[in-house]
């Protein structure tokens, strides 16, 4: 008798044990929902962000082009040594007329023109109009042009922009001054000053409603010979333009 109550005791621990690990495996958690371990939650985080849905990157905002602005007509007059003149009274369209000149006062030697590689006005070297005089002593009477009339039209406005370095032996004193115009408008005239330094010579000037002959100088001036600006210069000047621009302004 004894035998068969610690069987019974024995199956009904047994069915007890088994109904509390069915209890806990299968009880939900708090919100009645099924709890499951660490490392199953790791992996469904872990698959559904290699699920998640990507965004297309944002397109970058175009940019403005800037403008190219105006056209510069005389873009090839430095660089260009086939646009070199000779002895002249009459300028000579699409390339540069000087040096129109006579020798004065016992000058040496007439004043001469050529392109030269050497250090421009940015610091680098590059090609320049050069135009000078190799005499030490006495002046040159001496025009030094450009013929336009091809690149202008009636009734307009332009602005000439000059990148020059000018010097002569003796500054301040006679004949030292190199000027920068147009033949059409002599008010439009600026004259420049020996300096060791580059300068940028600006000037503007309007067409009228007719012409035949134009031309842009940069040149001593003080003689207004046939049309022809011309003027004295010291012996032994020396003139470098490394950048020349003609363009179209609004009046």
């Amino acid at each position: 008798m004894k035998k068969t109550k610690r069987s019974f005791l024995a199956v009904c621990v047994a069915l007890c044990a088994c109904c509390i690990f069915l209890f806990v495996g299968c009880a939900g958690n708090e919100n009645g929902e099924e709890k499951s371990s660490p490392a199953a939650s790791a992996t469904a985080r872990a698959t559904a962000a290699s699920v998640a849905p990507t965004t297309e990157p944002a397109s970058p905002e175009p940019t403005a082009t800037p403008d190219a602005g105006p056209e510069n007509l005389l873009e090839y007059a430095i660089e260009d040594d086939g646009l070199l003149g000779g002895d002249s009274w009459v300028p000579i369209e699409e390339s540069w007329a000087g040096p129109l000149q006579e020798k004065r006062d016992g000058c040496e030697s007439p004043a001469m023109q050529e392109f030269v590689e050497t250090t421009c006005s940015d610091g680098n070297e590059g090609i320049c109009y050069h135009f000078y005089s190799e005499a030490t002593t006495g002046h040159h009477i001496v025009a030094n042009t450009y013929g336009i009339s091809d690149l202008i039209e009636a009734n307009k406005t332009y602005k000439l922009t000059v990148s020059m370095k000018y010097t002569v032996p003796n500054p301040g004193g006679e004949r030292d001054n190199m000027a920068v115009g147009c033949s059409l408008d002599k008010s439009s005239m600026v004259k420049v000053s020996s300096s060791e330094n580059w300068q940028t010579v600006t000037c503007t000037f309007t067409v009228g409603d007719d012409f035949e002959t134009a031309y842009i100088y940069v040149s001593p001036y003080s003689i207004d010979h046939e049309h022809i600006i011309i003027g004295e210069i010291q012996a032994g000047f020396d003139l470098l333009i490394d950048s020349i621009s003609l363009v179209e302004v609004s009046a």
